[in-house]
């Protein structure tokens, strides 16, 4: 086919498809036709493609309303319009991603900084001043080389890594396909495995893919256990242990959390109350981490404590509830975590210090306990001076603030002798880490209590 045709085929393509009406810019189908077209018809060597999205955008909607939101949509088509007519093609792919298409004679860099310029400048909508923040995948490519279609795609998949990297901007390397494609596989494993598994999972019995493992907490000033942190695992059938790393986040990302969740709380409830009745100690706690997803439904939650406390007969003062540290669910968890404490459970935050630390939360939120990350525990012994001594400054420093507001805290990642002297020496008392213990199974807990300690 000539040229000419070519372009006249795409070009009625386009006509059949129809304009995004909320934007009035080209939809998925029809801007990947147009940019093709204006490729093709200009002979451009080398194209730019940028797609973006705008962070927290579902957030935002649930706060303004969706009519709002919509509006806010539209602004940004218009604005994005104005601002770049150097773009070849600019259309909205879905939701609140778009993308912009650029010739090689551009400087991306100016660009980038352009965009991150643009979604700065603050929307007055219906009285409402809103400012948004964006990522942005981008790829690029010989015309010649490759179809629009693979570097769209390419782009998209910086993008998902931004996303899961918590970067603001990626441009587009082989191994983000790579990484792209594994995690849509997990996704879709996870899914069957769910399925397949959901009789045990409903009725909190062992299942054939996942189960759970779990690791003493010792408290040095009682010498002894006073209790085991829950730890989910997935065994699948064809690919063998599946790393937490590898499948939480992506069940967060697909919505089963509350799935898995609902089951983890309910199996570890009954779990350490059967090993309170097989060794006769009844004071043994479980920690169970609780995603921050789980609390967009905050009636699910609940129902879900509510239903193991009862149906394992555990007292619910012997149930930590371990969160993570998140500047998009912190405002939303605090009235649901009131509603835990009334119950009678423990608050902790995990991983503290690595994520959004904020002073203020820890005054505001019902808060029982911290636990200091592995990460500084790690460097506490580094044969790197610089590094030991401003470990051991944020260490010391966590510690003072914790018994400031009345807190008590877990040493995570304690793996050796000389960690651990330091952690006491700086009154660390409940310390978790390979130095005790590693993670075990609900059959080994037993014969763990009744060890002599080291």
């Amino acid at each position: 086919m000539e040229v000419d045709n070519i372009q006249s085929h795409i070009e009625n393509d386009i006509q059949d498809h129809q304009i995004d009406t909320l934007t009035n810019l080209p939809n998925r189908t029809s801007g990947c036709l147009l940019a093709e077209s204006i490729l093709l018809k200009n002979n451009v060597p080398k194209v730019h493609v940028i797609v973006l999205e705008i962070s927290r955008f579902g957030q935002i909607s649930d706060s303004v309303g969706n009519t709002l939101a919509d509006k806010i949509l539209s602004k940004v088509a218009k604005r994005l319009s104005s601002v770049f007519c150097n773009a070849l093609c600019l259309y909205r792919t879905h939701g609140d991603h778009f993308c912009l298409v650029f010739n090689d004679d551009v400087n991306l860099l100016e660009e980038v900084s352009r965009l991150t310029d643009f979604a700065q400048r603050p929307f007055a909508i219906s009285g409402n001043v809103i400012v948004l923040s964006i990522r942005m995948g981008i790829a690029s490519a010989q015309v010649k080389d490759q179809a629009f279609l693979d570097t769209m795609h390419a782009a998209e998949a910086a993008l998902h890594y931004a996303n899961n990297n918590g970067l603001k901007v990626s441009v587009f390397e082989p191994f983000m396909l790579d990484k792209a494609k594994k995690s849509h596989q997990v996704a879709n494993d996870l899914r069957c495995s769910l399925t397949t598994n959901s009789h045990e999972l409903y009725n909190a019995i062992n299942s054939d893919e996942f189960y759970l493992v779990y690791q003493p907490i010792f408290s040095k000033k009682q010498n002894k256990v006073t209790g085991f942190e829950a730890l989910l695992r997935w065994n699948h059938p064809l690919r063998g242990a599946v790393t937490p790393n590898e499948f939480i986040h992506v069940a967060e990302e697909i919505g089963v959390m509350d799935v898995l969740g609902a089951w983890v709380l309910r199996k570890a409830c009954l779990d350490i109350v059967n090993l309170h009745k097989l060794s006769e100690i009844d004071d043994v706690m479980v920690n169970i981490n609780v995603s921050p997803l789980q609390f967009l439904d905050p009636e699910l939650l609940m129902s879900s404590i509510e239903e193991a406390i009862t149906e394992s007969g555990i007292s619910p003062t012997l149930i930590r509830i371990e969160i993570t540290e998140s500047s998009e669910f912190m405002h939303s968890m605090a009235s649901t975590l009131q509603k835990i404490r009334a119950l009678g459970c423990q608050i902790a935050i995990d991983d503290f210090g690595t994520g959004y630390s904020s002073i203020v939360k820890l005054t505001t939120l019902p808060l029982n306990m911290l636990k200091v990350d592995r990460s500084f525990v790690f460097q506490l012994d580094s044969q790197d001076p610089i590094k030991s001594q401003q470990a051991l400054m944020i260490a010391r420093g966590v510690y003072g603030l914790a018994d400031a507001l009345g807190l008590s805290v877990i040493t995570e990642g304690v793996e050796t002798k000389e960690q651990l002297a330091i952690v006491t020496n700086l009154g660390a008392d409940l310390i978790q880490g390979f130095y005790f213990a590693k993670p075990m199974l609900e059959s080994e807990m037993f014969n763990y209590l009744n060890q002599p300690v080291n």
